[in-house]
């Protein structure tokens, strides 16, 4: 099965969108089943890895790094992807919990 990284977000927001984007990353969200949804960051490398070898209906292993120890992961599929009309690039990802 396979597994990607992603990081928690704090802010939000256009500015910190850019941030993120000029480090090669690409926000995102978790929805939660029955919890809060989490704000998340991805390398844009692993985003293109996933999209060549995995159908979007199948779901992956989403490990989120919480703090320096804390990992937790989850079972997910991608739900919506957006994408920069022009440019094809991904702007923005959204998770669901299997």
């Amino acid at each position: 099965m396979i597994q990607i990284g992603a990081k928690i977000r704090t802010n939000t927001g256009k500015i910190y969108n850019r941030r993120i984007k000029k480090r090669k990353e690409i926000p995102a969200i978790l929805h939660i089943k029955k919890n809060k949804n989490r704000l998340i960051r991805i390398q844009r490398k692993d985003i293109l890895k996933l999209e060549k070898n995995v159908n979007p209906r199948n779901f992956f292993v989403l490990q989120i790094k919480l703090s320096k120890e804390n990992l937790e992961k989850r079972n997910v599929y991608i739900q919506e992807v957006q994408r920069h009309p022009y440019t094809g690039e991904i702007i923005h990802i959204d998770f669901f919990e299997v």
